[in-house]
């Protein structure tokens, strides 16, 4: 089990705050805290932990989550695997009251996890998401939900990425933002659309030619346009989350007259 702590900022996420390079609405939160069907609770973590928090967080696992992890062939990879899917077990219990240690989690046709309702006894949504260095953990009870992070890369082949995979709309409206700022616009349109595929639990199988969200990285809240009729656009919401500079990040839910509340979060042993 992991110990349940009262959660302070890491060094990291401090750093951030401290240099302005991090919205200030992420907060500390409280041991009390209770996921609420009028709210998402986002949760934003370093995954540069120490060796015991590692091994605490890995005791909470899966065998086959371990087995998993244990296929990663950096550190890294493995630490921020263990510490994503540690820190959603944590929560899930602090704020679901679900002791999920060693539970297996189900898996929808294209691997999106989910809680098997006959174990645990409770409808909750959640999704994570990891790139170099963070991590996020996004619960909220019932619904789909999608949760993107993703390291903003200056090697990146952005045009030609988005000339192969986003839609028309999208690649023009790339194409005329401002000089400099292609790059950001990318990823974010890229953690946009990714945060809507995963919320539908189809993956990229969806087709991310099929819908278009708006790309502008300074936006709160994206423009969703969808062209299947499978789906309807007034049903969803698509937030931006303003995590730090380094890496862009969205979340999308199909609730959309709901808060979000944002939690900084480091686990002290």
């Amino acid at each position: 089990m992991i110990r349940k702590t009262r959660i302070c900022v890491t060094c990291k996420v401090e750093k951030g705050i401290e240099s302005g390079t991090m919205n200030d609405n992420w907060q500390t939160p409280p041991d009390n805290l209770e996921i609420s069907p009028r709210h998402v609770d986002v949760w934003l973590t370093s995954t540069e932990k120490g060796e015991a928090q590692i091994r605490a967080y890995a005791m909470s696992l899966s065998k086959a989550e371990l087995a998993r992890a244990q296929k990663f062939r950096s550190k890294t990879g493995y630490r921020e695997y263990i510490t994503t899917r540690g820190l959603l077990r944590q929560v899930l219990s602090e704020t679901a009251g679900l002791d999920l240690a060693g539970v297996d989690f189900m898996y929808g046709e294209h691997g999106k996890p989910c809680l098997d309702a006959r174990v645990s006894g409770k409808t909750v949504a959640f999704n994570v998401s990891h790139s170099h260095g963070l991590a996020l953990v996004a619960l909220t009870p019932g619904g789909r939900l999608g949760v993107d992070l993703e390291k903003i890369r200056p090697e990146v082949e952005w045009r030609e990425l988005a000339g192969r995979y986003f839609a028309e709309a999208e690649f023009r409206a790339l194409e005329n933002r401002p000089q400099g700022d292609g790059l950001r616009a990318f990823f974010a349109c890229w953690t946009r659309k990714e945060a809507f595929v995963k919320a539908l639990g189809a993956g990229v199988s969806y087709g991310l030619n099929q819908f278009d969200v708006s790309v502008g990285p300074e936006e709160d809240y994206a423009a969703l346009t969808i062209r299947s009729q499978d789906e309807d656009a007034d049903g969803w919401l698509v937030k931006n989350l303003p995590v730090p500079d380094s890496h862009v990040a969205a979340l999308a839910v199909d609730r959309p007259a709901c808060g979000f509340r944002l939690w900084h979060v480091g686990h002290k042993l």
